[in-house]
């Protein structure tokens, strides 16, 4: 279920748009990759993202409730090629094919992990798709949480020095 977008006269924005999905997927709750590639058919990028390993995680994954997704950037040209997948898929295909007499919960736990696979895919491709429209979803502020604007000196919030908080 891969999407893929072309992004005109974007193909210098691989290392920005990687920054963009990094901060989207703290590492505190995901755990991120970033691999860049140059070879002979171009330069290009993936990103992956997935939930952070923990026990709780490995007993989701067993029951079919396990994400993950991957943006394969590629420079066309001028153009920014990116193609939006995932992982994950399998998992939830057998546990539907293999058990649904003896474990029908299971089916439904299947069924619940593909339309979290698939929300996880469009929440990616969404923040792409905002990071080309200049339309990033504003940055936390670390004193008190509140939005602010990329560009900000100061949290409208709490009036701590933002600028500041990126060093810290």
């Amino acid at each position: 279920m891969a999407q893929k977008r072309l992004y005109p006269k974007c193909a210098g924005e691989i290392d920005g748009l990687a920054e963009h999905l990094k901060e989207k997927y703290p590492d505190s709750e995901w755990e991120t990759q970033f691999l860049k590639f140059d070879d002979e058919k171009g330069k290009g990028a993936v990103f992956q993202v997935r939930p952070k390993p923990s026990a709780w995680q490995t007993a989701k994954n067993w029951v079919g409730l396990g994400m993950a997704a991957t943006a394969s950037m590629k420079a066309v040209g001028e153009a920014l090629e990116v193609e939006v997948g995932g992982g994950k898929w399998l998992d939830k295909a057998a546990i539907i094919g293999a058990v649904p007499l003896m474990f029908a919960p299971l089916v439904v736990a299947a069924g619940v992990g593909a339309w979290l696979q698939n929300r996880l895919l469009a929440q990616v491709l969404a923040e792409i798709e905002a990071y080309f429209r200049g339309e990033a979803t504003a940055l936390k502020c670390a004193e008190c949480g509140a939005d602010y604007a990329a560009g900000a000196k100061f949290c409208s919030e709490c009036g701590k020095a933002v600028s500041q908080q990126a060093q810290a």
